[in-house]
C-alpha cells in the first residue's frame, strides 16, 4: 500500500510540474525566430533593391567548306551597391564550341570527318562606378580557362589538327589570369538597360598576337 501511495503521490507532482509549466509558457509571449536574411533586410534596408543582374548571350554560326562551328556564351552577373555609384559582384563566363570538319592525323596525307565539344569557363571580380548615370569605370579581375583546337593548313585551306594517338581532334587548355580596366556606357530611365563597355587587359604579354583590347555589350536589370 505505501508503495502504491508513493507512485500516486510522484504522479500527482509530475501533473502539476507540467500542467504549470505549459501553462506558464502559454503565458508567455512567443518570440518570433528571425533568419540572417531577415536580420539583413531590417538592418540594410530591401536587399533586392542593392542588387543589380545583368549579362549576355553569345550565339554565332562560322565556317568554311573544311570546318564549321557553332559557339554559344553565356555570361551572367551581380552586382551590389555599395553606394548609388559604387557597386561590386561575381562575373562568370560559359562558352561552349562544337566543330565538325576535315581532319588529318598525320598531317594532310589522310583525311577523315571529326568532331568535338568544347567548354570554355571564367570567374571574374568586378568594380563598377558610375561617373555620370550614363558612363560608368569598370574593373575586373579574371581567372580564364580557355580550350581552343589546332588547325593544319593545306591546299585546300585549314583543316582539323589529329592526336595521332587518341585519333581525337586535337585540343589545348590555357590558363590564365586577365585584369581589366575601362569605360563603358549604359542606358537610362528604365530599369531595364543595355550596356556598352570597352575594356583593356593590363596583364596581356605584349609578345602576344591577342589583342588586349575587348568589346562587350550586354543587358542589365536594376543598375
Amino acid at each position: 500500500m505505501r508503495t502504491k501511495h508513493i507512485i500516486v503521490l510522484l504522479s500527482f507532482f509530475v501533473l502539476c510540474f507540467f500542467s504549470t509549466d505549459t501553462y506558464a509558457q502559454r503565458g508567455k509571449p512567443r518570440k518570433s525566430s528571425k533568419s540572417s536574411v531577415d536580420k539583413a533586410f531590417e538592418n540594410d534596408g530591401d536587399l533586392m533593391s542593392k542588387l543589380w543582374f545583368g549579362g549576355m548571350v553569345q550565339p554565332g554560326f562560322s565556317g568554311n567548306a573544311n570546318i564549321n562551328q557553332f559557339v554559344f556564351g553565356l555570361t551572367p552577373m551581380v552586382g551590389y551597391k555599395i553606394s548609388d555609384k559604387l557597386s561590386v559582384g561575381p562575373r562568370i563566363a560559359l562558352n561552349y564550341t562544337h566543330i565538325r570538319g576535315i581532319g588529318s592525323p598525320d598531317f594532310g596525307f589522310t583525311v577523315d570527318n571529326y568532331r568535338a565539344n568544347l567548354m570554355s569557363t571564367s570567374f571574374a571580380l568586378f568594380g563598377r562606378y558610375k561617373i555620370i548615370p550614363a558612363i560608368f569605370a569598370h574593373v575586373e579581375y579574371e581567372n580564364q580557362q580557355n580550350k581552343f583546337y589546332y588547325t593544319l593548313d593545306t591546299f585546300s585551306g585549314a583543316i582539323l589538327a589529329i592526336d595521332p594517338i587518341t585519333d581525337d581532334v586535337l585540343i589545348e587548355v590555357e590558363r590564365r589570369n586577365n585584369a581589366y580596366v575601362g569605360l563603358g556606357y549604359t542606358t537610362t530611365g528604365t530599369i531595364f538597360n543595355t550596356e556598352v563597355t570597352v575594356l583593356y587587359n593590363v596583364l596581356e604579354d605584349p609578345n602576344s598576337n591577342r589583342i588586349p583590347i575587348s568589346f562587350r555589350f550586354g543587358l542589365n536589370y536594376n543598375f
